[in-house]
């Protein structure tokens, strides 16, 4: 049980920090546009903006398959999810 809790504990402060980091990412992302538009009087050249939009489809990408992967986890823990072995070629 004590095992059990500690590896618990090590996967949610992994988890914690792999969520974080995409977070504070687009946190980023959006501060920098929000100063961009106050700078230059509510426009953001198409180029500029394209870029900032690329970052952060980017960042909510990792995000959802983290979110994926973390549930795929506790389907397999529960044993919702089977694997299927066979060799490699």
């Amino acid at each position: 049980r004590e095992e059990a809790l500690k590896s618990r504990d090590e996967f949610i402060k992994l988890a914690s920090h792999e969520l974080n980091t995409p977070l504070q990412s687009l946190l980023l992302q959006a501060q920098m546009m929000k100063r961009d538009l106050n700078r230059s009087e509510g426009h953001i050249p198409d180029q500029k903006l394209t870029k900032y939009l690329s970052r952060e489809v980017s960042q909510v990408n990792r995000l959802t398959h983290l979110v994926q992967d973390m549930l795929a986890i506790t389907r397999l823990g529960k044993g919702v999810i089977q694997i299927q072995r066979s060799p490699l070629a």
